[in-house]
């Protein structure tokens, strides 16, 4: 590759890289908009730190393994010089290869730990932290993986026409295939797909189920307390659902599963004798035309359910087995914190409607992306919508400003729900709202960068005024950058109430910013 190409690709990634990161704030308001300059000035001081992580060669990296640690201060990534391969970790290069296979290098969860694949006279290896684990003649695509505590890690190995799976240097197999890894919350169990011949089988714990000749993914869904795994899987024209090495069915079909936030209950959607049904420890809803998997859902306590069904082409909500009012479209539901109310979006014809508690309000338009939704409190429901060409953000019933467009996905409460935020754009420029009071206007609000503190206090967000990124606290601009990096999960990181850490680029540096902030 060109050094051009790759300056190139620098340039674009930049460019990437700028377009996506945090959201500003103004002190809380009446429905009817205040401007920032009402408002008055950021009343403390912002301290800002800053190290250099990595001067990035772009005529060395390779953009696309660019990756960032969970906690958002460490980078890595491959580059390659003069036919020799290398991981380049935190602005240290590390150890020449003949290549560095795709996919990596990867983070621990807790980001101490960086593992990549490594190529070396025709064979491959693993290096976890400089060290350099076996020799085989390939790695399986998709692995190393990391458990949740990232104390434990595993990987697939290739020797001829074998695979097998390798755990703390503990080889299982030999297979024929092998699908995706999975390892249980508690990070104490390891579950995985193997294929001997044609058939499959899910092993956990070293443990092979039986055989099939066919498994639904992700297989196995383990229980968030990690004492069950489910899975489904057909043998000849039948599927079966099996939990725990039980065998459930045969059904025509099964479209999804999902535990129940405590663990006590399993969902599933199946179809049998052309009529689709939701499953919940033996209970039976059928009767249905189709059912929505992905939208099988449990309330946080793991009492109630709902999901998305259809009848002769009406789509309606289903809640504890209770077919509520039928709709052309639904999207979006979910339950309230507390787990008493429902709320979704629901389309009948031309017109969109917000759903609360089976009681439908007046009709737009359409609806802001990611919305209906409640406030953490469970008290209040938030949503945008667009009526006579104008779009509007209501709070708990209450409209506040008319704008061109709202940014999706934007809106959000604090964390005790007292308070709420959003990006409009009007007149040219993209501002941020907050309680119905209009902060700045920029050129950019960067998508998904909207927080508030822990504290609920504080708004910070990034804004692109020209070519310069900023990061605006409560209104007040920081020191422009080139970008904020936002890949790979990467943005603004709160550490406490009052200080917070984000990733920005100057030139070809890469920058580990740091803020605290006095009152």
């Amino acid at each position: 590759m060109s050094g051009i190409v790759r300056k190139r690709l620098f340039l674009w990634v930049l460019i990437t890289l700028m377009a996506g990161i945090i959201i500003t704030y103004m002190p809380a308001g009446e429905s009817k908009p205040v401007k920032a300059e009402e408002m008055g000035a950021f009343q403390g001081y912002r301290d800002i730190s800053e190290m250099l992580l990595a001067d990035i060669d772009v005529n060395a990296w390779i953009q696309q393994t660019f990756t960032i640690s969970p906690d958002n201060r460490r980078v890595a990534y491959a580059a390659t010089r003069e036919n020799r391969w290398f991981i380049v970790l935190d602005g240290e290069e590390q150890e020449h290869y003949d290549g560095i296979m795709a996919g990596t290098p990867i983070f621990s969860p807790d980001s101490k730990d960086v593992a990549y694949v490594a190529g070396r006279d025709g064979r491959w290896l693993v290096v976890l932290n400089h060290q350099e684990l076996g020799s085989y003649e390939g790695i399986l695509s998709g692995t190393p993986v990391f458990s949740p505590d990232s104390s434990r890690m595993a990987y697939g190995a290739i020797e001829g026409n074998s695979l097998f799976v390798v755990l703390e240097g503990i080889k299982e197999g030999p297979y024929d295939g092998l699908s995706s890894f999975f390892f249980s919350p508690d990070s104490q169990r390891l579950a995985y797909g193997a294929r001997q011949g044609t058939q499959w089988q899910v092993v956990v714990d070293g443990q092979a189920g039986d055989y099939y000749d066919e498994l639904l993914t992700p297989a196995p869904v383990f229980s968030p307390d990690s004492q069950s795994f489910a899975y489904a899987a057909r043998r000849g024209e039948d599927w079966y659902l099996i939990v725990d090495n039980k065998e459930q069915g045969p059904y025509e079909q099964i479209g999804g599963l999902v535990f129940s936030p405590d663990s006590s209950r399993l969902a599933f959607t199946h179809k049998k004798e052309n009529q689709w049904a939701v499953s919940i420890n033996g209970q039976s809803f059928s009767g249905f035309d189709y059912v929505d998997a992905e939208s099988l859902s449990f309330c946080p306590a793991g009492t109630r359910f709902l999901f998305i069904a259809t009848n002769n082409g009406q789509e309606f909500l289903v809640v504890d087995g209770d077919p509520k009012a039928p709709y052309d479209q639904i999207i979006n539901p979910s339950f309230s914190p507390d787990g008493n109310w429902t709320v979704y979006g629901a389309r009948q014809g031309q017109e969109w409607f917000v759903v609360v508690a089976d009681r439908s309000g007046p009709g737009y338009e359409e609806l802001m992306p990611g919305t209906p939704l409640f406030s953490p409190d469970s008290t209040r429901v938030a949503y945008g919508g667009k009526k006579d060409g104008q779009w509007q953000v209501t709070v708990g019933g209450r409209g506040e400003g008319k704008y061109e467009d709202l940014q999706g996905d934007s809106l959000i409460f604090n964390p005790d729900g007292s308070r709420w935020a959003y990006c409009a754009f009007q007149d040219g420029k993209w501002l941020v709202v907050v309680e119905g009071r209009e902060g700045q206007g920029y050129d950019m609000v960067l998508p998904g960068s909207l927080f508030f503190c822990p504290a609920g206090e504080i708004v910070v967000y990034g804004a692109r005024r020209g070519i310069q990124t900023l990061v605006v606290v409560n209104g007040k601009e920081g020191p422009p950058y080139d970008g904020l990096v936002t890949i790979s999960g990467a943005g603004i990181q709160f550490d406490d109430p009052d200080s917070f850490h984000y990733l920005a680029l100057k030139g070809t540096g890469l920058y580990l910013v740091e803020e605290s902030i006095s009152r």
